[in-house]
């Protein structure tokens, strides 16, 4: 190996260090994944391993430090899915005029009213639609 070249694995670090900016990248990374992942129609479901820092091999993975106050990259997490990502559950309101003003996130979707459906897309720069 050339002089000054390191090689270092992950399984060699006895202490992982976390510090305010290392924090800040990982709140960053979280934001970045989950917003892809949640924009692929083929996935289904995600597992996030060590909610607590310390878990694998001592590292700072986690949503929660060690004494489980929650880091950057939980509150992240929690922006995108209760206030980005949250909608309400249950069936629309009407209008006073008789139509239906629908809020969710873009896709397409069926309508199911008596024997009557109707198929409509909701679409990124436009999540509602009036029918």
């Amino acid at each position: 190996m050339p002089p000054n070249i390191v090689d270092l694995n992950d399984y060699q670090i006895d202490e992982w260090p976390s510090t305010e900016e290392g924090e800040a990248r990982q709140a960053q990374q979280v934001s970045e994944f989950y917003q892809c992942v949640y924009a692929h129609p083929e996935v289904e479901a995600l597992i996030w391993w060590d909610l607590q820092d310390g878990g694998w091999l001592g590292a700072p993975s986690g949503l929660v430090r060690e004494d489980m106050t929650p880091k950057p990259a939980y509150h992240a997490l929690k922006q995108l899915i209760k206030r980005d990502w949250w909608y309400s559950q249950g069936a629309p309101k009407r209008n006073k005029d008789g139509s239906l003003s629908i809020y969710g996130p873009e896709g397409s979707y069926e309508l199911s009213v008596g024997d009557r459906t109707v198929g409509f897309t909701l679409e990124k720069d436009s999540p509602r639609v009036e029918i």
